[in-house]
């Protein structure tokens, strides 16, 4: 089995997809906060993983750097900027 094993490098990503590590920045507070994007098995909120069906992933998912979002969080709704995803 890993004898047919691929290496697969790093790429750029400029999409927010699962796996991404997406940083954004509050348009209201100017407040950044990043969070990796994974499957539910690999969520850990100590460690800023979050599932790709929360909400607010869903929600991040297809954004590209500049993007501006509206997030929808328990607190009321959030307006962010992407600023950088890798």
């Amino acid at each position: 089995m890993i004898q047919h094993a691929e290496i697969i490098k790093d790429t750029v990503r400029d999409i927010a997809e699962i796996g991404s590590t997406v940083t954004w920045q509050s348009l209201d507070q100017n407040e950044t906060e990043t969070y990796t994007i994974v499957g539910p098995e690999e969520v850990d909120p100590n460690e800023g993983t979050i599932s790709y069906n929360a909400p607010i992933a869903k929600q991040l998912l297809q954004a590209k750097v500049g993007n501006k979002r509206t997030l929808t969080t328990p607190a009321g709704n959030r307006q962010v900027k992407i600023i950088e995803i890798s």
